[in-house]
């Protein structure tokens, strides 16, 4: 067993069985993964341990949580990559050069390749986005190549046995350079190359998908150790061949899986884990003093709402929107934040979250104040509501103590019978989202997906992208999208009025914006969390 970091030889007895209780199941052998006296040793090399919820898949260009994206962004790397300020940055390009925002042609830098010693070339790059665009293929992310000339005809359905269609805007100019053309000049595409649906992916990785998402070779600076499905930890080790500007500061890194979040306070006090990436709420009050200054409470690129299945009734009628205001207006966030989340939330007045360009503190002043008197007027209009309404939330995110609450305030203010509903295997809650099967509303936490308005608003409401949980389709949000993605007038504006017509059609109902907590062992260095929420576990070290 591989373990991280140096802890005094004496624990409590009572800490280490907390900690054997959250950190999930046993090896393949069924020894828990955790010791029983967690002492480890205290080398500069030894794999630093971070908490994680189990990745559904690893491959990139089709991950749909947050943790299978942090593993995969730490394997794989594009052309360019985010900074822990958001800005895009040259990774595996040398340079990206446009005139018009239309044309882009790339100069690669040389000798990159894989961690298996295959080569990156342009060519790589052109059979990647292809494969990517093949709707054949069903990979999620893959409206990231929506700009690139030739999307619509390659998504286009075409008779069985045709010949396929390829991206006619991507072409290997010679082996370091690539040429991209879009159907439209686009604002922010330079920006877009960070994104994991445009990471260069290995023969393997077109042949045998199914394959390759479970055991992933990428050009990051790390590469996966042993397998992560029957495990319940995830291994990740320095890849010495990674040439970019963001080497590894330590050899290695210990996903480990929880169940439950509120046992990983303990895990990280006890020594058992060197990082948390979330303070479980029942922590938030006394983690900045018991943990002094090893706690961070950093604002970042993150908000929760409660998202409704617009397709499924009541929501997809104009009772359901009646109802969706009713219940926007019916929900006291000053009062839940101040119950449980220490300073750590605000209360959201906006689709975004402040640390954007554009984001306003007064764009939802209608739906997200508590207003019982009009809440109640709205669930008249809407003929009331028959039945328990049911929030679905995930045990492992401890979203459980808030939800109950919240339910209990539905119940005071509109007379609405209100029951939490816990999916205990986070899987299955995240399933269930993607594919449409869930029935309730239901929470959902979202990071932008680019450091701007847009990382807010395009990929959960755009019709067709399958990272809109909600089915949300209107037609003049997506007028407005597509005017955004122009390079010509205001860059701001048409998102700023997407969102107003977002907060009348409340496909989600804004509760707050979410700041990143997490703590780190006495041993550990260089903790903090980028703009989009997540741990920069590049720069982790140990002194």
């Amino acid at each position: 067993m591989i373990t991280a970091g140096p802890v005094a030889v004496a624990r409590s007895i009572g800490a280490t069985l907390v900690v054997a209780a959250v950190l999930t199941g046993c090896s393949e052998s069924g020894v828990p993964q955790v010791p029983v006296n967690p002492i480890r040793p205290s080398v500069a090399t030894a794999p630093i341990s971070v908490t994680a919820l189990k990745p559904i898949t690893l491959m990139p260009t089709d991950v749909r949580d947050e943790y299978g994206a942090r593993v995969a962004g730490l394997i794989h790397r594009g052309l360019m990559r985010y900074d822990v300020k958001g800005k895009a940055v040259p990774e595996v390009a040398e340079s990206v050069d446009s005139d018009d925002d239309q044309v882009f042609v790339v100069k690669l830098r040389k000798g990159e390749a894989f961690s298996t010693g295959e080569p990156i070339t342009a060519a790589t790059f052109v059979t990647s986005w292809n494969w990517v665009a093949d709707p054949a293929n069903r990979q999620a992310s893959a409206e990231a190549l929506a700009p690139i000339a030739g999307w619509e005809r390659v998504r286009a359905a075409r008779p069985a046995g045709a010949s396929p269609v390829v991206l006619t805007g991507v072409q290997a100019m010679d082996p370091l350079t690539l040429r991209i053309t879009l159907t439209r000049p686009t604002r922010d595409f330079r920006s877009r190359l960070a994104h994991l649906a445009l990471v260069p992916l290995p023969a393997l990785a077109l042949a045998e998908p199914q394959r390759y998402a479970a055991d992933p070779v990428g050009n990051g600076p790390y590469r996966l150790e042993g397998d992560w499905r029957r495990r319940s930890y995830l291994s990740l080790a320095k890849n010495v061949m990674y040439r970019g500007d963001d080497a590894a500061r330590n050899d290695g890194l210990i996903f480990r899986y929880l169940t439950d979040r509120r046992g990983s306070y303990a895990a990280l006090r006890s020594g058992a884990l060197d990082v948390i990436d979330a303070i479980p709420i029942g922590s938030l009050p006394t983690y900045r003093d018991q943990l002094k200054l090893k706690g961070v409470n950093q604002p970042v690129g993150v908000v929760q709402s409660l998202a409704f299945p617009l397709a499924r009734p009541p929501w997809n009628s104009t009772q359901g929107l009646l109802l969706r205001r009713a219940l926007a207006q019916g929900i006291d966030r000053n009062e839940l934040i101040t119950r449980f989340f220490a300073q750590t939330r605000q209360r959201a007045t906006d689709l975004a979250a402040p640390v954007v360009e554009g984001y306003s503190d007064r764009m939802c002043a209608d739906w997200c104040t508590h207003q019982p008197g009009p809440a109640a007027v709205a669930l008249l209009a809407a003929g009331g509501f028959t039945g328990t309404l049911k929030i679905a939330y995930s045990v492992a995110e401890d979203d459980g103590p808030w939800v109950e609450a919240l339910c209990a305030q539905v119940s005071e203010t509109l007379g609405i019978a209100c029951q939490p509903l816990p999916y205990p295997d986070h899987q299955q809650y995240l399933t269930a989202i993607a594919a449409r099967t869930m029935a309730t509303p239901f929470v959902a936490t979202t990071s932008m997906s680019t450091p701007n308005l847009a990382g807010f608003i395009t990929p959960r409401f755009a019709a067709g992208s399958r990272l809109n949980d909600t089915g949300y389709a209107g037609a003049r949000v997506n007028a407005l999208i597509a005017l955004g993605a122009r390079p010509e007038g205001d860059a701001l504006a048409p998102f700023v009025e997407a969102e107003r017509q977002l907060l009348q059609d409340l496909p989600v109902i804004p509760l707050w914006t979410r700041n990143a907590t997490g703590g780190f062992g006495e041993d550990i260095e260089g903790f903090k969390f980028d703009v989009f929420g997540q741990p920069v576990y590049t720069e982790l070290s140990r002194p």
